[in-house]
């Protein structure tokens, strides 16, 4: 069997880590951003429905990054954790593991098409975020089910 290659065992533990203090500042900026900088340059369409019509196809605004550099991180940290070997890695987990990795695309397919169908404006808009991170909580949530369980029926047998 071909092997796919992981990150490192301890890999796991820096994305938790990682995603402990990207939610603690995900907390902070949802209570209170008036602290956070805007002082940084990004690109920004104007017009964004008629930009055809605008003098300018991009122009530079002073924005904030900090909201984006947050849901980066996350991506990252939810990277490390979906993706780390397990101390014990056999073929059965790499089973386990693309199982676990179709589940989660299929749920997020129908949670996608939910957003689709139900969701508009603002809250389209937030759902499409949460929806950028839901395979990797689902793949992780079922891997780790489904290898708990593997391995209490293993103790039982004992």
């Amino acid at each position: 069997m071909n092997k796919i290659n992981l990150l490192p065992v301890h890999a796991k533990i820096y994305g938790y880590i990682l995603l402990a203090l990207c939610l603690a500042c995900l907390a902070v900026i949802v209570t209170n951003d008036a602290w956070l900088p805007d002082d940084l340059v990004s690109i920004a369409m104007p017009g964004f429905g008629g930009g055809i019509l605008s003098k300018y196809r991009f122009v530079f605004e002073k924005t904030g990054m900090t909201h984006e550099l947050v849901f980066v991180l996350t991506a990252i940290a939810l990277f490390l954790i979906a993706f780390a070997r397990e101390k014990d890695e056999d073929e059965y987990c790499m089973t386990l593991r693309l199982k676990s990795w179709v589940w989660a695309a299929k749920i997020q397919m129908a949670f996608t098409i939910g957003i689709f169908l139900f969701l508009f404006d603002v809250p389209f808009l937030y759902a499409l975020v949460a929806n950028m991170f839901l395979v990797f909580v689902l793949f992780r949530a079922k891997f780790d089910y489904e290898l708990w369980k593997s391995r209490k029926e293993a103790s039982h047998e004992k």
